[in-house]
């Protein structure tokens, strides 16, 4: 029951949004951070199961088709809008086809791929 007024200072500091100070604007931002870290993450582990499952049936999409297969592929709660074949901070993903396996990647919260912050899956097959 407790666990439930945890995030109370934080909506409270949400709600007077302009009066907040640095500290708990670096502290949201952070948070919002690492959430949107952890959805792109799931999601890039669910286009890579779809395709993967394509791989099986030997559809996998071409690298050229892959925005197109993401939005035809994955699906949004009622209302939201977003374009799927983009993480959640607005890059496209990538898709790579190599030999025997694929990467689905985002390039992370700084957008540029090939750093440390890129969030990756894939598999053999």
């Amino acid at each position: 029951m407790f666990g439930l007024f945890k995030p109370l200072p934080l909506v409270a500091a949400l709600a007077g949004g302009g009066a907040m100070s640095p500290e708990i604007k670096a502290k949201i931002a952070k948070i919002t951070n690492y959430t949107k870290v952890v959805a792109v993450q799931t999601e890039v582990n669910n286009i890579a199961k779809i395709i993967y499952l394509d791989t099986i049936d030997q559809t996998q999409p071409r690298e050229s088709e892959f925005p197109d297969y993401v939005r035809r592929n994955m699906k949004l709660k009622k209302g939201v809008q977003r374009d799927l074949a983009k993480d959640l901070f607005g890059t496209p993903y990538r898709y790579k086809l190599e030999r025997r396996t694929f990467t689905v990647t985002s390039a992370g919260p700084d957008l540029r791929f090939g750093t440390k912050d890129d969030i990756y899956s894939g598999y053999d097959f």
